[in-house]
């Protein structure tokens, strides 16, 4: 019975829905009436219960729990006639994976505490997966806001994740393409470079960082640059690295918010800002604002003094280097193995 209990609590521990059909499960096979679980999520305690329970069992479990005298493991009788048992491993936070029993009689002991044992290893596995995913998620985000193309793969250049402007590269194949799962380069020479680029990186003891290669594109077009990156020490040995891509057209964007918070610019100013971010003209600003060349002079100066700049061109980079965040772009979806963004045809 052991085995399959804790089959059931594996697979409960890396689903996302409730501890109900596990607790069902163990309460049949221990023939008692009803089990509780209850957990710490979040550092805030939750309660499930198996079917049957009574509605007076989650509170008297919880009242059980907040008895400091209660121990680790224990029993307490009701003038019903029915008894609780629980079992809380010691080491434990108060209100960590404490597993309670409702029965009208005895039943076998030594098989609940190590069912309690298999259902406490089973939240705490649920709680690491829980937090690597939430990690992943905002890794991946964060790679979302970042105008580099990046693409992890594996040795094969098989595409497991893309962030958005790597998905935007691939979409154009114009160098680049997903076809069936694996990134492929328009020409073989490149694609060879790119295979032996990946392989050193993921190569044991790892390389790291690999070396940098040109992906030409058609019609005279500047070129991707591209380099993998590997897993640092060991984990080298997952076969898993990725690529950043940089997209040369790729075109600068306004950060009006940050550039605001950063040199404190006023509204005119932030309208010069990107402007100049965007390449156009004083002559250019003016027309577009309806107002005097030298009503724009006068405030793009002001503007260069907040800067701590001298010229356009310095003024341009300063503000280009404190955009780090891509525009907001439409999401879409890579098929097959590639489980992020835009529809890409192979």
């Amino acid at each position: 019975m052991l085995s399959q209990d804790l089959g059931c609590w594996i697979d409960a521990a890396f689903q996302a829905r409730g501890w109900e059909d596990a607790l069902d499960h163990t309460a049949k096979e221990l023939g008692v009436r009803c089990l509780g679980l209850i957990w710490e999520d979040e550092s805030l305690p939750k309660t499930s219960l198996s079917a049957g329970a009574p509605a007076w069992f989650a509170d008297a479990c919880r009242e059980i729990l907040r008895d400091r005298h209660a121990g680790s493991s224990g029993e307490r009788l009701f003038d019903n006639g029915w008894k609780i048992s629980w079992r809380r491993p010691n080491g434990g936070t108060p209100y960590y994976a404490a597993l309670f029993a409702l029965s009208d009689g005895a039943f076998e002991s030594a098989t609940f505490e190590a069912i309690a044992a298999v259902v406490r290893a089973a939240v705490i596995a649920r709680a690491r997966v829980t937090d690597i995913a939430s990690a992943s998620a905002l890794k991946a985000a964060a790679l979302d806001q970042s105008p580099w193309g990046a693409a992890i793969i594996d040795a094969d250049l098989r595409v497991l994740e893309l962030n958005e402007s790597g998905a935007a590269i691939v979409r154009r194949a114009d160098g680049f393409a997903v076809v069936q799962g694996r990134i492929t380069c328009s020409r073989r020479e490149v694609q060879a470079v790119l295979t032996l680029a990946v392989a050193a990186t993921l190569r044991v003891p790892p390389v790291g960082i690999g070396a940098i290669v040109r992906v030409s594109r058609p019609n005279g077009a500047q070129p991707y640059v591209v380099r993998p990156l590997g897993p640092r020490g060991n984990a080298a040995a997952a076969g898993r690295c990725l690529l950043m891509i940089v997209d040369p057209d790729e075109e600068a964007h306004s950060a009006q918010e940050i550039w605001r918070a950063m040199f404190d610019l006023t509204d005119c100013e932030l309208v010069i800002a990107d402007g100049l971010v965007a390449g156009r003209r004083i002559n250019d600003i003016a027309l577009q604002r309806g107002v005097s060349v030298e009503t724009v002079r006068s405030q793009t100066k002001r503007l260069f003094e907040r800067l701590n700049v001298s010229s356009q061109t310095q003024a341009a980079v300063l503000l280009s280097r404190a955009a780090p965040f891509r525009p907001e772009r439409q999401a879409a979806v890579i098929p097959g193995p590639v489980r992020r963004r835009a529809t890409v045809a192979s």
